[in-house]
Parts: structure tokens; C-alpha cells; sequence
């Protein structure tokens, strides 16, 4: 399972696992838990969900 690498600097590391992947405009792409997706689809212009695990029917 992927870990939730979407904190910042200024947070503790997340523990819950990272089921949901964000792609940037860039082409950049990270997985994130669905809290910290959000808040990345929030932030980063043009963020756009590349996979949902849980769509997928896995289950972390």
C-alpha cells in the first residue's frame, strides 16, 4: 500500500495510508490519504485526481 506523502514541511508525517492519487499540471504525482488529497486538489492549480484505490476496489 502507498504511504500519504502529501503534508507539508510544517506538519508530522501521516500515518494513514495513501489511497487517493493527485497528478499537477506538471505531470508531478503523489498519493495522498482523501483528507490530504483534498486539501492538495485545493492548493495546486490544475490538481486533478489521477486514481481512487477505493474506487478500484482495494481497501487500505
Amino acid at each position: 500500500m502507498n504511504a500519504c506523502i502529501l503534508t507539508t514541511a510544517d506538519q508530522p508525517n501521516c500515518t494513514l495510508p495513501g489511497v487517493v492519487e493527485v497528478v499537477d499540471l506538471s505531470g508531478q504525482r503523489a498519493w495522498g490519504c482523501p483528507t490530504h488529497a483534498i486539501r492538495a486538489l485545493r492548493a495546486v492549480e490544475g490538481a486533478r485526481i489521477a486514481r481512487d484505490l477505493r474506487q478500484e476496489g482495494e481497501q487500505p
